[in-house]
């Protein structure tokens, strides 16, 4: 699979305050990638900054597609930072066929109702944007980009604003575009729809990427909180393991902290000993990137 964006080492300044600190992250094409983190934690600035937008102090945002490279696809990815501003009177249709990367086409009105029709709009084509509601506007916004072999599609929190029933809504439409083929890059905060929609994740806290990679690939990073009975045998069980885990007693068992490695290799060793678990519970994204966070506010990350 090869990439359509890499950042190597990207550090951004402002009056003094650190706005990006060495991020780096790559966009791997034909996936669903996200960038996730808390309000204010370079969200917005990254996409900016891969943009021409904001300056970079230091390190280097590098398109690996020779097609986003072209002065066109920058202003049609440029529009994926904002919502576009549109008269209220005009309808779906005559705003897309009035997009000067929509007037280029060879047939610019048998594209305009291909991309009404990929992201739902098909039916309103003829609504003024007045009567749309909040999630036709968002797919409205994503139409706008969708131009002809285009590489990308970059949106700037789209989900702003919106309710989780209109959030699944808008997660549905950019997975379908993924399984037709195209590559898409959004930022939000909501993390745990980032991991039930998408595919790749780059985590930030404060300008800092704390976890980054394919959704599979982050489950190593993740802890596991075992609720077994016997406190003798899971003992052992941790000394042949060689773990040096912390045992907390409550009620008529155990409570045992491990990674996911160290929970994959002691579950069998307690089905060996008869050794009851009752609960296993491993730790959800959000859990871990607090946990993350603390890491690195201590600089161990």
């Amino acid at each position: 699979m090869k990439d359509l964006i890499l950042v190597e080492g990207i550090s951004r300044w402002h009056c003094r305050t650190v706005v990006l600190h060495e991020v780096g992250f790559r966009v791997p094409r034909g996936l669903l990638s996200v960038i996730s983190g808390a309000p204010r934690s370079g969200k917005t600035s990254i996409l900016r900054a891969l943009l021409g937008h904001e300056k970079i102090d230091q390190g280097q945002c590098l398109f690996l597609d020779p097609v986003l490279e072209r002065r066109d696809m920058k202003q049609v990815l440029r529009m994926g930072l904002n919502p576009p501003w549109i008269f209220p009177w005009v309808t779906c249709m005559e705003y897309l066929h009035h997009l000067n990367h929509y007037q280029k086409l060879l047939d610019p009105q048998a594209w305009v109702k291909t991309a009404l029709g990929r992201v739902g709009l098909l039916a309103m084509a003829h609504v003024p944007f007045w009567k749309l509601n909040r999630v036709s506007r968002v797919k409205l916004w994503i139409a706008a980009q969708m131009v002809p072999h285009s590489p990308l599609l970059l949106m700037d929190e789209p989900m702003r604003g919106l309710q989780p029933a209109e959030r699944e809504d808008i997660w549905l439409v950019l997975r379908r575009l993924v399984w037709e083929g195209h590559s898409v890059l959004v930022t939000t905060p909501f993390l745990e729809e980032a991991e039930d929609y998408g595919e790749y994740l780059v985590l930030l806290d404060r300008g800092r990427v704390v976890m980054e990679g394919e959704f599979a690939q982050l489950t190593p990073q993740r802890r596991v909180v075992l609720d077994v009975e016997d406190v003798a045998g899971t003992a052992a069980a941790l000394r042949v393991l060689g773990v040096d885990c912390q045992i907390h007693a409550g009620g008529c068992g155990v409570t045992l902290d491990l990674n996911m490695d160290q929970a994959q290799q002691l579950l069998p060793l307690l089905l060996q000993a008869e050794v009851q678990v009752r609960d296993c519970q491993p730790e959800d994204l959000g859990s871990l990137y607090g946990r993350l966070q603390l890491q690195a506010s201590m600089g161990q990350v």
